[in-house]
């Protein structure tokens, strides 16, 4: 925004300012892509613990069963 208004205020940088806005709107779409990935990777990694503690429930389920059919050491 202050560059924005430096290169619209300052006459001799009045050349700069289409540059600036087609740079300012690559940028913008640059963000929103960034927003997007990043919402990618936090929803990637929900799944991934979400498959974790199911494998540790199975896990432990194959754990007890597996000391039932134990003899035990007595």
């Amino acid at each position: 925004m202050y560059t924005y208004s430096s290169l619209s205020e300052d006459p001799r940088c009045a050349a700069l300012l289409p540059t600036w806005k087609a740079l300012e709107s690559q940028w913008i779409a640059v963000q929103a892509q960034q927003r997007f990935l990043n919402l990618a990777i936090v929803q990637a990694q929900q799944r991934v613990d979400l498959a974790d503690e199911e494998l540790d429930r199975v896990v432990d389920l194959v754990d007890d069963a597996t000391k039932k059919k134990q003899p035990s050491k007595a």
